[in-house]
């Protein structure tokens, strides 16, 4: 099967698609190019390049630390440094351009060059290039096989013939809206807020960007008002603000680029329904208020500084001789969410009728395209909170909410930092570690079985931070995850 190129938005160095080869072993022409996406080199860079690349981000600079100040200033900084990235991008194209051409017609001059070693495969393409991915029944033998195969394995399928009695009584208790008062729709003001503090990310299939919308709302927002109000009175989501544009992206771990499991998928939406769902959020603040505290990401106030903080007080004030704390991956996490679920522990938290209608709509007839070239693969997406999304993180700490709340045993403490879970065992013997362990890890296990998501016990790992044993305790994370 021959290589197939992932577009990747703003792919280093400075964006553009890559597509330099890197030599597999010595005998190939050096690259004077900075670090690739995998960490190789580009034998087409040229020290004009690395020039015009080093200005570019130098603008870059400049121009952000000018768009808070806004006016004159911020629009010349962004001229300036738009002029400059569009040469560069123009630059890199000719010099990609200009080296398969030497490549190409080196075979001429020197038939065991390097047009031998791109067709023998003696070179090692860039890690923006999916090459052969392996799945279960072997290789697919074409572009449209791999890509079915690639979007069956980074977006799983809800089953619902692998329920058990639990989760159909989750489902149909989803399928029920909740009692009480509808949310208002948010006032002009609060959404000229939403709006105007839009990032500039990267844009979903319409092709409509941040500043498009941030200019369409100067000169009618009251217009742009009456849509997000009527879709809010009405709980729906539009299915043109639903679909998304799947960007593959390699994880940077030490799986081989022959592993679906070696990218990460990331959904790019379009920017107004972004702006939908920050509308939901703001209608809907009360699921989210009431969070544990051991939550400390996607959670203002909180991030990996306070997570850390919590460990090492815990380590250095604890009156137990020894503190064990053991690392728990989520597998696939927020790919495998379990959508009903979500809405119930929404529904749960207080959510309105009409936002819990608006959200029903939200995973309803989502779909995801891949693009590889000029062809297109579109799955329709029925698991998992979209990367990418503004509800996603929400909906993640809604999930996880109550694996924070449960009943561990004394001396036992939980934290996480939004998918990463840390439990925290305080015991004066090896023993009272393995107990707690086992129980505890037990706890955690139903929740996962409850919520449909499973612990990979390969990449969780176990340690002491404080106190040291003669013999670490025995933790069996495969049998008890």
């Amino acid at each position: 099967m021959g290589w197939l190129h992932v577009e990747k938005p703003r792919s280093p160095p400075g964006g553009g698609v890559l597509r330099g080869y890197r030599p597999l072993r010595g005998g190939g022409p050096r690259a004077t190019s900075p670090q690739g996406v995998g960490g190789g080199e580009y034998e087409w860079w040229t020290t004009e390049l690395d020039k015009t690349r080093r200005l570019q981000c130098k603008l870059r600079h400049a121009w952000q630390s000018k768009r808070r100040l806004g006016g004159r200033s911020e629009e010349i900084a962004r001229m300036a440094f738009h002029s400059v990235r569009a040469r560069y991008r123009k630059m890199m194209v000719e010099a990609q351009q200009s080296h398969h051409m030497r490549v190409a017609n080196s075979g001429n001059e020197d038939p065991w060059g390097m047009a031998y070693r791109v067709a023998s495969e003696m070179v090692r393409p860039p890690a923006n290039v999916i090459n052969g991915i392996a799945f279960a029944g072997g290789h697919p033998d074409n572009i449209e096989a791999a890509m079915v195969n690639l979007m069956s394995a980074l977006c799983p399928d809800d089953r619902p013939d692998h329920d058990m009695p639990y989760h159909q009584q989750v489902r149909l208790l989803a399928a029920f809206m909740p009692s009480g008062r509808a949310a208002s729709p948010p006032a002009v003001e609060d959404l000229e807020v939403i709006v105007k503090a839009l990032p500039n990310t990267a844009l979903g299939l319409d092709g409509v960007s941040a500043r498009i919308v941030k200019n369409v709302w100067m000169a009618a927002p009251r217009k742009f008002h009456s849509v997000y109000a009527k879709c809010v009175v009405e709980g729906v989501f539009p299915k043109v603000w639903k679909d998304g544009r799947l960007i593959v992206i390699p994880k940077g771990n030490d799986k081989p680029l022959t592993d679906a499991k070696a990218y990460r998928p990331i959904t790019l939406l379009p920017v107004l329904g972004k702006v939908l769902e920050r509308v939901m959020l703001r209608c809907a603040s009360a699921i989210s208020r009431e969070i544990s505290e051991h939550q400390h990401g996607f959670s203002p106030g909180r991030s990996t500084v306070t997570a850390l903080r919590v460990l090492l007080s815990t380590a250095r004030y604890s009156r137990a001789c020894y503190v064990q704390t053991i690392f728990l991956d989520i597998s696939g996490a927020f790919d495998n969410a379990w959508c009903p679920m979500m809405m119930v522990k929404a529904k749960r938290g207080g959510c309105p009728p009409n936002i819990y209608k608006m959200l029903v709509d939200y995973f309803t007839s989502r779909r995801v395209g891949l693009y590889i070239g000029d062809r297109v693969e579109w799955k329709t997406s029925t698991m998992g909170c979209p990367q990418g999304s503004v509800l996603g993180p929400t909906l993640w700490n809604v999930l996880m909410d109550d694996l924070l709340r449960l009943p561990l045993p004394e001396g036992v403490a939980m934290t996480a930092y939004a998918v990463d879970v840390t439990i925290l065992i305080e015991s004066n013997t090896r023993a009272g570690i393995e107990s707690r362990a086992r129980v505890t890890l037990d706890l955690v296990r139903e929740w996962g079985l409850r919520n449909r998501l499973e612990f990979s016990s390969s990449k969780s790992t176990t340690m002491t931070i404080r106190g040291k044993l003669q013999r670490p305790p025995l933790l069996n994370l495969v049998e008890n995850l």
